[in-house]
């Protein structure tokens, strides 16, 4: 994480030709998953249960975490430039387009990695608390900049992602019980939805059409 994070974010890199970045995400992401393919098979995390007798079930959470927060960093450069590419700014090509669905597919992984019904118990399980605020604050922003710039109101699409975004506000909204911190990113979230989020709930099945609200 610490490679991507000085490659890709550090000061001058938005003055190197886009081509060069390319190529930085995709040796980066290679490498990635290279370390994937070599995890021992008891710390797979795909299929996380934090209730399980498992031992190693904090290590599992804490290897998963840590790989999709690093594929997001690789990645949601590619997101970004197609997202908000400016006129000026030479168009990405094939990997770029590949690459940013690969970082919404990860804020998604990651979300799952959740349960489904938020526990504040189950953190204290597999992380601090405080990290997974950070883990879930990052796909948050994936899905958002992903829906607000790049999917269309009433789409399969569409659907899935306010699913995955309704997922983390309900967690950030248990957790601000108990944590200020997460109140803010909470209230954040909700206020950024309640201004411009209202349009995608159209289509929605009668499951799925909890209307975005920041109350008590």
């Amino acid at each position: 994480m610490r490679e991507a994070i000085q490659t890709l974010y550090a000061p001058g890199v938005t003055k190197r030709p886009w081509i060069e970045i390319e190529i930085a995400i995709s040796n980066l992401n290679t490498i990635a998953d290279k370390w994937l393919s070599r995890l021992p098979a008891e710390f797979h995390f795909a299929e996380l249960d934090a209730t399980a007798t498992d031992p190693f079930v904090r290590q599992c959470a804490d290897l998963g975490f840590r790989f999709y927060t690093t594929k997001l960093f690789i990645s949601q450069a590619c997101l970004r430039h197609i997202g908000y590419q400016a006129p000026s700014v030479s168009p990405g090509g094939a990997l770029c387009s590949t690459m940013a669905a690969t970082c919404v597919q990860m804020a998604c992984k990651m979300l799952d990695m959740l349960p489904n019904e938020p526990d504040a118990t189950w953190i204290y399980r597999v992380s601090p608390w405080w990290c997974v605020l950070h883990y879930i604050m990052q796909s948050t922003t994936v899905l958002l900049i992903e829906l607000f710039s790049r999917t269309q109101p009433g789409t399969s699409e569409a659907i899935h992602l306010v699913e995955k975004i309704q997922k983390a506000t309900q967690w950030l909204r248990e957790m601000s019980t108990k944590d200020p911190s997460s109140r803010r990113a909470w209230l954040v979230c909700m206020d950024i939805l309640s201004r411009h989020g209202e349009r995608f709930l159209l289509g929605l099945t009668a499951g799925s059409t909890t209307r975005w609200s920041h109350t008590s």
